[in-house]
């Protein structure tokens, strides 16, 4: 989603970007490419950080992680 919109937002804008941009997605692999390319860069983020949350999401998640671990409590008790 994000680099279709990427690529629906540099063509509504005129930035073709050598022709790697078409205004129909299918008529080229630019955007699955952008995809993998995303992709790498989050899992590369999430590996450097440790699989942790970072520090605003752990507060509003921590509910969530209680949660789990009663889960895992109960179900290994």
């Amino acid at each position: 989603m994000v680099a279709r919109s990427f690529c629906n937002f540099c063509y509504a804008h005129g930035i073709e970007l050598g022709g790697l941009i078409k205004k129909d997605h299918k008529e080229t692999a630019f955007d699955e490419t952008l995809s993998y390319v995303f992709a790498v860069l989050g899992f590369v983020f999430q590996f450097q950080i440790g699989f942790k949350v970072p520090f605003p999401l752990n507060m509003v998640l921590f509910p969530f992680g209680w949660m789990e671990t009663y889960i895992r409590w109960s179900i290994t008790k």
